[in-house]
């Protein structure tokens, strides 16, 4: 867990970087006011539960396949199987 510094942003490769910025655009003031509010317990209960997450989710119902993913998949096409797409960078 490292805190968001004028510092720790200067050491970012350029994908991480473009990763913050990305974040930054959909909102993530609201998530780091929430999660500052957060004891060291609960933070790290947050980060294990993020951690343990899938990234993505292939479910069958009736006769008709599904892909749940948060966010959408970045230049989604339906005639793409999944394994084009590849995970996307943490940061």
């Amino acid at each position: 867990m490292k805190e968001i510094t004028d510092k720790s942003i200067e050491e970012l490769d350029e994908t991480m970087l473009d990763n913050l910025v990305t974040w930054q655009y959909n909102g993530s003031k609201s998530t780091i006011d929430e999660f500052r509010k957060l004891d060291t317990e609960g933070k790290m209960g947050v980060i294990d539960f993020i951690k343990e997450l899938l990234i993505y989710e292939e479910i069958s119902v009736g006769d008709k396949d599904y892909l749940l993913v948060h966010a959408g998949l970045g230049n989604y096409s339906p005639q793409k199987d999944i394994e084009y797409y590849s995970a996307p960078a943490v940061i």
